[in-house]
């Protein structure tokens, strides 16, 4: 019952601090110091370094002997923590990925400061300070992985609890392309969430994926959050999928790539009388390292890749034949319509009459249509001309047009990244993505076209960008603020294209495209994709939010003897978020009893419990028995 009783009281206080903000594509580091007897420390120094950057940030522990660096970018990291009379402490590979909460505790040994004790962190870490379910794909994962796609979906789909519902082969490019239709935990594909490097990156049109598909040579890691997880989060209710590209080091690296698929590789499907064609070729190249005269200062990273896919489509179509166009049906019986207003029928015959034995109904005369009934607009299509001589291709495979039909796909990425270190208190970075994007597409998409009379092309430029900044106010209070910028173009251009001369249309001096056009007895479809317009273009901006994450303290008023306990505060000042660890609340009260708690700002000195802090009115909880 007492701890139900915190796990209660731990609640009330998350959600008076409850918060919406931006995700969060760093990680945050605490602990506790500890002396041989299990006592507090207070006052010690604790230091990360992160060999890769020569970046190095220093905290001081409060007076119950906690610590805390929040908005750590995420990479390996070495700690150190020193006190007067211990020797030091040291520990190493200490690997933080992006959102991850990850404690590392000191238990230090008496002695000379001159003194080293190091130890290798665990591979492994049981998150004890949050309740979230996620996996983590990090970037050697990724490279030296086999996929079949090489897309991020390839990676979330191995989550736990995601369905994929996805076809076996994707066109590697975003919108229109490959689909992050993924179910996590039986929830919506479209309420899922993308982001890179903490700024959004979801298609708000395109029913769950990923408007930009970034290189994964690019990607440092992917995490997939399904459940539990922070209210930072809170914008979809499905899973959240979230990227951070690569940063440059003080060692300057560089490498290329290609993966290529090949229908010479493939067996024929069983079905076909012979393969389609098939290339499948992803190449690039990364470059990153210190900009000359700034180590451990300024770090750049660039990415380029080219994707290029043709995935040949084998068409088995029943189609007319065009011995048929001119009315003559030969020995099929064709049989003139009934209920239908026979004057619209006979518009164009002479005296707007039927000829002599059309009869509704009834089959025409010797299965001939007269050519008076044949309608112009619709003689002017079957003769319109085009790769097929017309809107339809001539039969080959007895009644049906039977052929593989081969179109390219292309797509060319640059991802820029920028890593600043101004001080040891002021951090930014700041990335870019532009994607240049063409595909063509035999039959119109979106359209339940089954011939390939008219294709079209369809081009989505796509761009996003992110810039960070953290500021360490002081060793109790740090100030985050992020800007995201998401931009798509969406633009349509049919590959058959009509004079509108040619079908009584005047005033308009520029090819149209062809309509929606489905005959049922034949199940024939075929025109320009239908339900969307020819083209959009959608901007999603992150705005500024400024993120705070502080210390605070928790005091049992009727007990003025006993000393604070320290909280984590994360969030925007308007909605902090307060971070307790129970285990830590219950060993509090069961040491000092019950009472009145009273939450108020920790000290900006943590090693002078007694000096200035943020003045603040106390905050008074509920008493604890």
């Amino acid at each position: 019952m007492r701890n139900l009783k915190y796990l209660l009281l731990s609640t009330l206080l998350l959600g008076m601090f409850s918060n919406w903000a931006l995700g969060q594509d760093t990680a945050t580091l605490l602990g506790t110091v500890t002396d041989p007897s299990g006592s507090v420390v207070p006052n010690a120094t604790v230091t990360i370094t992160n060999p890769a950057t020569g970046v190095t940030r220093t905290s001081a522990t409060n007076d119950v002997g906690q610590y805390v660096f929040p908005s750590v970018q995420i990479g390996t990291y070495e700690l150190k923590a020193t006190a007067q009379g211990f020797k030091a402490h040291e520990a190493k590979g200490v690997v933080l990925n992006a959102s991850d909460r990850v404690r590392m505790d000191f238990q230090m040994a008496v002695g000379a400061t001159t003194e080293t004790v190091t130890v290798e962190a665990t591979a492994l870490n049981v998150q004890t300070d949050s309740g979230e379910q996620s996996s983590l794909v990090n970037g050697k994962q990724i490279t030296e992985l086999a996929t079949k796609n090489r897309t991020i979906y390839s990676y979330a789909m191995l989550t736990t609890g995601a369905a994929n519902l996805n076809p076996d082969t994707q066109v590697p490019v975003p919108v229109g392309g490959a689909s992050g239709n993924i179910s996590f935990n039986g929830n919506r594909p479209g309420h899922n969430l993308y982001m890179l490097d903490g700024g959004e990156n979801s298609d708000r049109g395109g029913a769950g994926s990923s408007s930009i598909l970034p290189s994964l040579d690019a990607i440092a890691q992917t995490q997939v959050l399904t459940s539990n997880y922070s209210a930072e989060y809170g914008l979809s209710s499905g899973g959240t999928i979230s990227s951070v590209t690569k940063s440059g080091t003080n060692q300057y690296h560089a490498s290329g790539w290609e993966f290529f698929q090949n229908d010479a590789l493939q067996a024929r499907n069983y079905f076909n009388s012979e393969k389609g064609e098939f290339r499948y070729n992803i190449f690039g190249f990364n470059i990153g390292g210190p900009v000359p005269g700034l180590k451990d200062k300024l770090f750049f990273f660039y990415n380029q890749e080219w994707r290029r896919l043709i995935n040949g489509t084998n068409i088995n179509q029943h189609v007319p034949d065009p011995a048929t166009y001119g009315g003559n049906f030969g020995s099929t019986s064709i049989i003139m319509p009934s209920g239908v207003d026979t004057s619209f029928m006979a518009r164009n015959c002479p005296g707007g009459v039927l000829p002599a034995g059309v009869t509704p109904g009834q089959k025409f005369p010797n299965n001939i249509i007269p050519a008076c009934m044949l309608d112009p607009n619709a003689q002017a299509l079957l003769t319109a001309g085009g790769k097929f001589g017309g809107i339809f291709p001539a039969p080959n495979n007895g009644t049906h047009f039977t052929a593989p039909v081969s179109l390219p796909n292309n797509l060319r990425e640059e991802i820029t990244r920028i890593d600043y270190t101004a001080t040891t208190k002021l951090s930014i970075y700041g990335s870019f993505v532009a994607e240049s994007v063409a595909q063509n597409i035999a039959t119109s998409m979106w359209s339940n076209d089954n011939v390939p009379s008219v294709g079209n092309t369809f081009g989505n430029p796509s761009y996003a960008g992110v810039l960070h900044t953290a500021y360490a106010i002081s060793p109790n209070l740090v100030n985050e603020a992020r800007f995201g910028f998401n931009r798509i173009f969406i633009r349509f251009s049919p590959n058959a294209q009509l004079n509108p001369a040619d079908f009584g249309i005047t005033g308009l001096n520029r090819p149209i495209g062809l309509p929606q056009i489905s005959i049922g007895g034949s199940r024939l479809n075929f025109g320009g994709p239908s339900g969307f317009p020819q083209g959009r273009g959608d901007t999603t901006l992150d705005l500024p939010q400024w993120l705070l994450h502080s210390r605070l303290e928790l005091r049992l008023t009727d007990h003025a003897a006993a000393p604070p306990l320290a909280l984590t505060l994360d969030g925007a000042p308007d909605a902090p978020r307060m971070v307790l660890d129970i285990n830590a609340l219950e060993s509090y009260l069961g040491q000092h009893g019950p009472g009145r708690l009273t939450a108020r700002p920790g000290t900006t000195e943590p090693d002078n419990p007694s000096g200035p802090g943020r003045p603040a009115p106390d905050q008074i909880m509920s008493p604890v028995r």
